[in-house]
């Protein structure tokens, strides 16, 4: 991976890297696990306490190889999004044009009193469609007034601010770490899920 050296994983770590890899999506990519999943993976580390700092380095060594996987396929993405923007906005520029040019048609077509027309190849008419609002990549929404907007963004400083007044709760769990809670109508705590405030202490490996 990129030049850098993965490190050689031991036995008892292989048997929980299986564990990780049956927690996949349709495509077969990582996914976050499911609570039931949680419980298998925290069984798995409880039933492994045993001799447990003998293994810390190979905990290390694991995390680091997903550290470098994660790194490795971020900077697959970068060069992938470099190349989608570039097709985009190739994508984007024959749009442009084609809408000129049908256009350009339509002004004839119109000039000339017609409303549609035949020829060995083609059919073209006007007729009546839905409205469509489409947004070219281009777009500068700052420009839109707001009531033709509609803002979806997550507020961060009110989800601080609402786990400060403890309106949203985390768990002490390392395994939930960052994980954040409303209290629910039963009082027990409902996950907002995927929406993550890491704060407080971490875990450095160095």
């Amino acid at each position: 991976m990129s030049g850098q050296t993965l490190y050689k994983i031991t036995d008892d770590i292989l048997e929980f890297d299986k564990l990780l890899n049956d927690i996949v999506d349709e495509d077969g990519n990582p996914r976050k696990p499911t609570d039931e999943e949680m419980k298998t993976l925290e069984a798995w580390c409880d039933q492994n306490l045993e001799n447990f700092t003998n293994k810390i380095d190979s905990y290390c060594r694991y995390i680091r190889n997903l550290e470098l996987a994660a790194k490795n396929t971020k900077s697959e993405y970068d060069n992938f999004k470099d190349e989608v923007n570039r097709l985009s906005k190739r994508k984007t520029a024959y749009e442009n044009k084609a809408r000129t040019v049908k256009g350009l048609l339509w002004y004839c077509l119109q000039r000339l009193g017609l409303d549609g027309y035949k020829t060995d190849y083609f059919s073209i008419k006007e007729q009546n469609t839905r409205p469509s609002v489409t947004i070219a990549v281009d777009a500068d929404l700052s420009l839109v007034p707001d009531k033709y907007l509609k803002p979806r963004e997550l507020d961060t400083t009110a989800i601080i601010d609402g786990i400060k007044a403890g309106e949203l709760v985390q768990s002490d769990n390392p395994l939930h770490r960052g994980k954040i809670y409303m209290v629910g109508a039963d009082g027990e705590p409902v996950e907002i899920k995927g929406v993550f405030c890491l704060s407080g202490k971490a875990l450095y490996i160095r």
